[in-house]
C-alpha cells in the first residue's frame, strides 16, 4: 500500500517562522546600513523576502508531498535552485549587518571615534597654522623695525607687512599697536566662526550616536564625517594656500557598502555568518525537509474474476501495493 504523506510539524512550523523573521530582521538592518538610516527604503526591499521565501518553501513543500509519485522532480530542483539564489543575494546583506552589529562593533565603534576626533585635529592644525601666521608677522616687523641702519627698502616692507603707508621713527607701543592692528585682520580673514560652530555640533551629535550605536543613525553619521572633513579641510585650504593638514580620516570601514564589507572579509567572520544563515535557512525549509514524500506504489490490475449468478464477469479493481 502506499505510505500517507507526513505534513510538516508543528515544530517545523514555529521553526519556520523564527528563520523567516531572523532572515528578515537580518537583511533589513544590512539595507538600513546601506540606506544610511532610510527605512522607508530598507522596508520595501524587506517586504519580498516576506514574500518570496514563504512561497518558496510553500512550493517545495507542496511539491514533495504532491500524490504523482511517478512525476519528474525537476520543477522541485528549479525550486530549490531559485531558493539557492535568494539565499546568494541576501546574504551579503546579513553579513553586513552581523558584522557591523556583532562581529566587529568594537573594532568600527572605534573608527567612529578616530573619524570624530579627525575633525578636531584639522581645526587643531589649522588654527595652529593661523597662530603661526601671526607670530611670524609679528617677529618679521621686529626684526625690521629693529634694524640699526634702516633702508627705503626696510621701511616699504614694514609698510606692505603692516599695511601702514607711512613707517616713520615710531615708540615700541606705536609699532606694537600697528602689529596688533595687522594681526587682527589676518584674524579676520582666516576665520572660520561658522564652519566651527557646523563642525562643533556635528562632533557633539555623532558622539551621542556613535557612543548608544543608534542603528537608524550610525550609518549616516558615518558618512557625514566625511562630508564634515572635506567641507573643512576645502575651505581651510581655500582661506590659507599654504596650509597642508596632516591628520587623515579613517576610512577602514564602507557602512554603506555590504558588497565592500563582504571583500574585506575577514575570511574568518565569512564562515561564522555562512554557519549561522545555513542555520537559518535551515530553520526556514524545515518544512519541506520534515514533510514526507509519496512512496508511489505500483498500480497493478487484478484479474477479472466470476461473479455468482448467469456467469457474469465483474470488473477488475486495482491493487495498490
Amino acid at each position: 500500500m502506499a505510505t500517507k504523506v507526513k505534513p510538516p510539524s508543528s515544530l517545523a512550523i514555529v521553526l519556520f517562522i523564527i528563520g523567516l523573521a531572523s532572515c528578515a530582521f537580518l537583511t533589513f538592518l544590512g539595507l538600513i546600513y546601506l540606506f544610511n538610516g532610510s527605512t522607508l527604503f530598507a522596508a520595501l526591499f524587506t517586504i519580498p523576502v516576506l514574500v518570496v521565501l514563504p512561497l518558496l518553501t510553500y512550493s517545495l513543500v507542496a511539491m514533495k508531498t504532491r500524490k504523482e509519485a511517478y512525476k519528474p522532480r525537476t520543477p522541485e530542483f528549479i525550486l530549490l535552485g531559485l531558493y539557492l539564489t535568494a539565499f546568494i543575494i541576501l546574504f551579503p546583506f546579513c553579513f553586513h549587518a552581523l558584522k557591523i552589529d556583532a562581529l566587529e562593533r568594537n573594532e568600527i565603534k572605534a573608527t567612529c571615534s578616530k573619524r570624530v576626533e579627525a575633525i578636531t585635529e584639522l581645526q587643531k592644525e589649522y588654527n595652529q597654522a593661523v597662530t603661526d601666521s601671526l607670530n611670524s608677522l609679528k617677529n618679521r616687523a621686529e626684526a625690521l623695525s629693529g634694524q640699526l641702519v634702516k633702508t627705503r627698502a626696510t621701511y616699504d616692507s614694514l609698510n606692505l607687512l603692516l599695511g601702514t603707508s607711512t613707517f616713520l621713527q615710531m615708540s615700541k607701543e606705536s609699532l606694537e599697536k600697528y602689529i596688533q592692528t595687522a594681526q587682527n585682520g589676518i584674524r579676520q580673514k582666516y576665520e572660520m566662526k561658522d564652519l566651527d560652530e557646523t563642525a562643533r555640533i556635528f562632533k557633539d551629535e555623532a558622539e551621542v550616536v556613535f557612543s548608544n550605536w543608534e542603528h537608524l543613525q550610525t550609518g549616516l553619521y558615518y558618512e557625514r564625517t566625511d562630508s564634515i572633513f572635506t567641507m573643512y579641510k576645502a575651505s581651510a585650504i581655500k582661506k590659507m594656500t599654504l596650509f597642508q593638514p596632516q591628520v587623515q580620516l579613517p576610512n577602514d570601514y564602507n557602512l554603506a557598502s555590504p558588497i565592500s564589507s563582504l571583500k574585506s572579509g575577514p575570511v574568518s567572520a565569512i564562515l561564522i555568518v555562512i554557519l549561522i544563515m545555513l542555520l537559518i535557512h535551515f530553520a526556514i525549509l524545515l518544512p519541506y525537509i520534515s514533510a514526507g514524500r509519496q512512496d508511489g506504489g505500483l498500480i497493478i490490475k487484478s484479474p477479472p474474476r466470476e461473479t455468482g449468478g448467469e456467469g457474469k464477469i465483474s470488473s477488475a479493481e486495482p491493487e495498490i501495493l
